[in-house]
């Protein structure tokens, strides 16, 4: 998910001359809503519901969770659907990305 992630910023630069405005934004919103800054039970139950639908809980906490046993069951299974849904999703607008982009590209130069 992180490396699909990653790649259609990346792919943003074929649109523009600067990524880093996208780039910065994107790790801010990836340390917040991840767990990696804050562990998400710190969050209000009605952002921790976004939270779960979002792609980043899924980078970092939810591995985090199964790894120390705090995770299992048909809760495991969904997270893993989860997972598995935005590694599709993510897939597919990186894809976009991709195609979209080697097509209005041009090199200068040698």
């Amino acid at each position: 998910i992180s490396y699909f992630m990653s790649m259609t910023i990346g792919f943003v630069g074929f649109f523009t001359t600067e990524t880093t405005g996208f780039e910065n934004t994107y790790d801010a919103v990836f340390e917040l809503f991840s767990g990696k800054l804050i562990p998400l039970i710190f969050f209000p139950v009605a952002v921790i519901g976004l939270v779960k639908i979002l792609p980043f809980g899924y980078i970092v906490y939810f591995p985090s969770q199964v790894l120390i046993g705090n995770i299992s069951g048909t809760e495991l299974l969904r997270g893993f659907m989860i997972q598995g849904f935005w590694v599709i999703v993510t897939y597919i607008i990186c894809k976009f990305f991709w195609i979209k982009g080697i097509k209005k590209f041009s090199a200068i130069g040698l």
